[in-house]
């Protein structure tokens, strides 16, 4: 043992608490201490666990995983998945305490979701969240009668973990809002993309792992593989395993994919819910997240060098993903045909209902300021499995750390740009591109046409809306937004078997639909019916809201993908084109090619569209205002019947245009002067002669707030003036005294002449006088 090994939990504290010690000789710091602890572990728990979360996860200042992807420190990184990797002492210290309940948590309220916040304000949303897993006999009563959640360990350390992607912004002080979703300081997977070439070195075990991602990506990973193992059978295993797996799942579904305006909020009895939560659109750190747990559901990477294609990861016959406890949105859809295997299951469909409506609800609500390349990262992720190794290997110098070249987390999109360049037989321009002679990575029908056919609506359904999104964008970013769509366009260009299965089934899904019958003959007559519900069920689920809660039987929705129509992909990417002035030509170029051959691009003339972008006519000379004197820009008319102006008091216009009025009735002020008109009194005369020169009464000017104001102030002068006076007038005849003052005065004077007689002599007709005695005998 060291001289410098640490024992002490105060000890470990103060390390902790340093923020200039390195990251990894706080790690390796943490492992010394809990491995001459493993009998007393309470103390660790107690004092270090806390801060420990705290610091990695940054929910009140400043994190160690951020930090680490900012500043690309690879020991750090590699330290940080050590130490809180499964097979860590860290995560045995968990198991141990978990096991003996050593000690439990309090998780706050304000960094739960949005929906979960809702869930735990009443009984029946309490007895909701009692079904969950994470939360099940975790709430606990407190004061004013609410409920708290006590969680265990591993509890609160996976509810941290889920939590650190909802951050965002540049906070330091971690407050949430109450309606919405939590937003705190740091930033996290944007500095992600800056960090990829780090290593972390062994992992598991003495297994050798090379992670060239964020440490919570990795981790992550190592989470989903230990916890939620693939091909397994989630209801089955050794004690405590699957359940751990179910709980991880259902957090991350829980944290990631509700929103405050979940339909299974709609409590019309007790009236939870009235308004729904403001919609906030999911952060880029988010989204990076999601396609981690993406990956992990729908492929199986076996060589991250890219030497071996990605398997189907539902592939099985019964599911290995848990049914998530999550209200269900809509009614249960029912296990699809045999060839869809374990993702026509319900475990499955869950989730992917869950992420169709977050992507419906990104999409159709994505801000106009924010990028749209994260979103579209996550899109390709799901509809495109097959491509997760396309990643180019880094160079030497990159893999060593250095600022100047970065592989980024979206490992989807990182080279898509050379994906439509090999795809196009082009080369594009950026150098590493240019040694990547990989070949297209290839959809294989055999391996995904039940991936494909089990998730129908994200091809069908939302590559359209994306079409809309990018259309309503191009305006502003024309390259940027024809960039973007030239990698979702490359995916189907680069598989045309994929574009033949889809177009087959749309064909046989339209002619079901138009012909009101829920089975057709042709290839996919087995699944045509369920694929019909599915599409009900998931654009139900996508629209509905506390409001309007998802339908029982909805209708079934159109696929227009290869339509001709002006809602089909076809007229969308030429409209899309034919708004890109400005655009750079290699890249409208690029989306021709990418759009020619698997949409109907070249029949669009059918139907009176355009072949070719065309440039925006010119526009209209401005119209100019020719300039005028102030004289002619006054109100033309009766100037007491103009209309109120915003230096004006609106009812005090009204009243005092009324009571203008009646004094000119009465006056005769309203009438002209007549000719010849003769006045018979002096004050006639003076009335007559106002009625010659037009004048009358009008008191609309005391509406103006200058005047009131001026009103105001003289009217305080003059009181303040006559109160002077009468202050200064009642000094000077001693009316100031109060009069008790004056009656102690005088009885103290009467007092003191009284005894002395000799000097002063008492007037009994006037009893408040003292006369001296010589002046009383001269009177």
């Amino acid at each position: 043992m060291s001289t410098n090994r640490i024992e002490s939990f105060e000890a470990l504290q103060n390390i902790i608490s340093n923020p200039s010690k390195p990251v990894a000789q706080v790690c390796q710091a943490i492992d010394e201490c809990i491995s001459c602890n493993w009998d007393n572990l309470r103390g660790f728990f107690e004092l270090c666990f806390p801060l420990l979360v705290k610091n990695l996860f940054g929910y009140d200042g400043p994190s160690w995983l951020s930090a680490v992807a900012q500043g690309n420190q690879a020991e750090d990184a590699k330290a940080l998945v050590q130490l809180l990797g499964p097979a860590g002492n860290l995560f045995t210290a968990m198991d141990l305490a978990d096991r003996d309940k050593l000690i439990e948590y309090v998780f706050p309220d304000g960094r739960l979701p949005v929906m979960t916040q809702i869930l735990l304000k009443d009984e029946s949303g309490q007895k909701e969240l009692d079904r969950w897993p994470q939360y099940q006999g975790r709430l606990v009563p407190g004061p004013s009668n609410r409920k708290y959640l006590h969680m265990n360990t591993l509890q609160y350390f996976l509810l941290w973990t889920a939590f650190y992607v909802l951050r965002s912004g540049q906070s330091s002080t971690g407050q949430s809002s109450g309606s919405r979703r939590p937003v705190f300081a740091s930033a996290t997977f944007g500095n992600m993309r800056k960090h990829m070439q780090a290593t972390a070195g062994k992992l598991v075990k003495g297994q050798q792992q090379t992670t060239r991602s964020h440490p919570y990506q990795t981790l992550l990973q190592l989470y989903l593989s230990r916890f939620l193992p693939r091909g397994g059978d989630s209801r089955s295993g050794k004690a405590g395993q699957h359940s751990r797996g179910e709980m991880l799942f259902s957090i991350l579904m829980e944290f990631w994919l509700t929103d405050g305006d979940d339909p299974f909020l709609r409590n019309p009895k007790q009236d939870r819910v009235s308004v729904a939560a403001p919609y906030d659109a999911p952060t880029t750190d988010l989204l990076e997240a999601m396609q981690e747990l993406v990956r992990y559901s729908v492929a199986i990477c076996d060589g991250e060098k890219g030497q071996q294609p990605p398997r189907w990861a539902q592939a099985t016959v019964r599911s290995w993903l848990p049914l998530s406890p999550l209200p269900q949105l809509g009614p249960p859809q029912h296990s699809g045909p045999p060839r869809l295997m374990a993702a026509g299951q319900p475990p499955f469909q869950s989730f992917a209902k869950r992420l169709y409506r977050f992507m419906r609800r990104a999409i159709t609500r994505w801000p106009e300021q924010r990028p749209v390349q994260p979103l579209i990262s996550l899109y390709i992720a799901y509809i495109a499995p097959w491509g997760l190794t396309t990643v180019p290997e880094p160079t030497k110098q990159s893999g060593q750390g250095s600022a100047g070249g970065t592989v980024p987390l979206t490992r989807q999109l990182h080279n898509m740009e050379g994906l439509v360049h090999r795809v196009l037989r082009d080369k594009p321009n950026s150098s590493p591109s240019d040694k990547d002679i990989r070949p297209v990575p290839q959809f294989q029908l055999g391996q995904w046409e039940g991936h494909v056919l089990a998730s129908l609506p994200f091809y069908m359904l939302l590559l359209p809306l994306l079409l809309s999104l990018l259309k309503s964008r191009v305006a502003s970013k024309a390259t940027s937004a024809l960039q973007d769509l030239a990698k979702v366009l490359v995916v189907f260009k680069a598989a045309p078997e994929l574009c033949n299965l889809l177009r087959a089934v749309e064909e046989e899904y339209t002619k079901a639909r138009e012909q009101h019958k829920s089975r057709v003959e042709g290839p996919h007559a087995d699944v045509l019916p369920w694929i019909q519900a599915q599409a009900a069920a998931f654009e139900s689920a996508a629209s509905a809201s506390v409001r309007d809660a998802p339908t029982a039987h909805a209708e079934a929705p159109q696929f227009v993908l290869f339509s001709r129509g002006e809602r089909g992909g076809a007229a969308q990417v030429r409209n899309i084109l034919n708004r890109a002035v400005g655009a750079q030509e290699d890249v409208i170029r690029q989306v021709e090619e990418c759009a020619l051959g698997w949409l109907p691009m070249d029949k669009l003339g059918q139907t009176g569209d355009q072949h070719a972008p065309q440039p925006a006519p010119p526009l209209p000379a401005m119209p100019t205002v020719k300039k005028a004197t102030i004289e002619q820009l006054h109100f033309k008319g009766d100037p007491m019947h103009r209309p109120v102006m915003s230096r004006e008091v609106g009812f005090l216009v009204q009243g005092l245009v009324k009571l203008s009025e009646w004094l000119n009735h009465q006056i005769g002020l309203d009438q002209p002067a007549q000719e010849g008109e003769m006045a018979e009194t002096q004050i006639q005369d003076v009335l007559l002669w106002l009625r010659r020169k037009g004048y009358r009464i009008n008191l609309r000017g005391l509406a103006e707030r200058q005047t009131l104001w001026w009103i105001g102030i003289i009217i305080f002068v003059v009181w303040g003036f006559c109160w002077l006076c009468s202050l200064i007038s009642g000094m000077s005849n001693g009316d100031s005294v109060p009069d008790e003052i004056q009656v102690e005065r005088l009885e103290a004077q009467r007092r003191y002449m009284s005894s002395h007689p000799s000097t002063y002599r008492f007037d009994a007709r006037n009893p408040s006088t003292f006369y001296a005695k010589q002046e009383h005998n001269n009177l």
